[in-house]
């Protein structure tokens, strides 16, 4: 009884959204030495990358832009707050970090993005520029502005981007919907933003896609008739595997080795879950083939999702490029290593022309 109902709490967790979202890492210190702010983090798996990011906390009330410092402790991390976005963080805040740059195309001097509604109500990010068009598709617990550190080095190709707002993003960027399908269902708002793009020019179509946002993509790419017709695709630190990827989790939390594979078949075949909207009529996964070129940036020490499967995932896509970034976390190998990121991406757009 105590499983079945510790995984009533876990699928409620998997596939509600909209409520409270904490951190895990707790603020040890924070101050301000004359004009300049720092705040210090304990040292973990999490902590340790380099590279600018964004640390979030409060249900992403709480943001601010920091970059770590040297520091003689191998206990804390020290970081220095680069940009603050709203209130400020109080000691024994529970915060995460993020690959996250910015919060709107000011913070990263673009021109020409604007605000675009889209046919759903859902707002987006729109830069028109040649025929060749790249669609953000953002992650979890995420929203469009996730997407914008790849925007210039996409635009310096010459490429339309288009980045979309899910349904289930917080108004007004999205429509509130606090449910997740894992990506069954959420496809077709991809779709609907493939015809959006054919309709105002589009001759090509690439799919970039983070974390939950790759796995949306890639049931577009199976179940959509548009889909079919997408030219490659990009995944940041993709979501391929929700059974190893809850295994994960689980690990992390403590419990025993098989509470994922036994939460997952309550959400796929038990009544209670169903009566309670906890239920889903299959799993996607992306081991799958693309039938189309892709590239995948993940790391192998991510963190969040499981990556043990990236092999059979490359198995199946002979046009598949995989690059792992030693040492990454989840969503932060931009960060982690820019330059070495954005070539990977321009290397692999380039034959896609204008």
């Amino acid at each position: 009884m105590l499983a079945f109902i510790k995984s009533i709490v876990a699928a409620k967790r998997l596939l509600r959204l909209g409520g409270s979202i904490q951190g895990e890492i707790p603020v040890l210190d924070h101050y301000v030495d004359g004009q300049q702010a720092f705040l210090t983090l304990p040292t973990n798996e999490d902590t340790l990358p380099a590279g600018k990011q964004s640390m979030f906390w409060d249900s992403r009330e709480g943001h601010a832009l920091v970059e770590p410092i040297t520091t003689d402790s191998h206990s804390v991390r020290c970081y220095r707050v680069l940009k603050q976005f709203g209130k400020e963080p109080s000691v024994g805040d529970k915060v995460w970090l993020s690959g996250w740059l910015g919060e709107r195309p000011e913070d990263f001097g673009l021109v020409g993005v604007r605000d675009q509604k889209m046919p759903n109500g859902t707002m987006a990010y729109l830069a028109v520029a040649g025929p060749t068009w790249v669609i953000h598709v953002h992650g979890r617990n995420a929203s469009r502005a996730e997407t914008l550190r790849n925007f210039a080095t996409i635009a310096a190709l010459g490429f339309s981007q288009l980045s979309i707002s899910l349904e289930s993003d917080r108004p007004p960027d999205g429509l509130g919907i606090h449910r997740s399908y894992l990506g069954t269902r959420e496809w077709t708002q991809v779709e609907s933003a493939i015809r959006y793009a054919y309709g105002n020019g589009a001759s090509r179509i690439i799919l970039f896609g983070f974390s939950l946002g790759a796995m949306i993509i890639g049931q577009c790419l199976q179940r959509s008739a548009l889909g079919q017709s997408v030219a490659g695709v990009v995944f940041d630190s993709p979501l391929i595997d929700i059974e190893s990827t809850l295994r994960l989790q689980a690990e992390k939390a403590g419990e025993r080795p098989n509470f994922a594979s036994y939460g997952i078949r309550k959400i796929l075949r038990s009544r209670i879950f169903r009566l309670l909207g906890l239920g889903l009529e299959y799993l996607p996964s992306l081991i799958v083939p693309l039938g189309r070129p892709a590239l995948v940036l993940y790391s192998a020490t991510d963190g969040y999702v499981c990556m043990q499967r990236i092999p059979e995932m490359s198995g199946p896509n002979p046009q598949g490029i995989f690059i792992n970034f030693p040492g990454g976390r989840h969503c932060r190998l931009y960060n982690q290593n820019p330059e070495r990121y954005s070539s990977a991406l321009t290397n692999f757009l380039e034959q896609f022309g204008t």
